[in-house]
């Protein structure tokens, strides 16, 4: 999925009055998360990096982090995050939920498919 097809799925699933800044701003936190806590605690290609999205073309072209089945970690995450800038916890809420799940299990199948960094420690 590229950036731009995650930005107008929220926008097609989810009415909202956020702008592009705000979503580019959400799936960054949520990449640079995959990023830093799951690609980087296994073994992967030298020079590896994140570049954060930006709102350039070529940014929104590009292939957001996670892929497959487990693409659909998206969605919760951005519903999540307009709920909780709305202040609408109980919406926040289930949402946070539908994500800690769908990440989780993204984790899970991660760990399980790439081996872990010996190099790699976390504070």
């Amino acid at each position: 999925m590229t950036v731009r097809e995650a930005v107008a799925l929220f926008d097609q699933e989810y009415p909202n009055t956020a702008s592009d800044s705000q979503k580019l701003r959400w799936l960054n936190d949520l990449d640079g998360r995959v990023f830093t806590d799951v690609i980087m605690a296994h073994e992967h290609e030298d020079g590896i990096a994140f570049t954060p999205y930006d709102s350039t073309e070529a940014s929104y072209a590009r292939e957001l982090l996670v892929t497959g089945p487990h693409v659909r970690i998206y969605l919760p995450w951005m519903q999540a995050q307009y709920d909780f800038s709305q202040m609408n916890i109980p919406r926040y809420n289930v949402n946070i939920s539908a994500f800690q799940s769908d990440f989780s299990d993204f984790q899970a199948w991660y760990t399980r498919t790439h081996r872990s960094c010996p190099t790699y420690f976390r504070m």
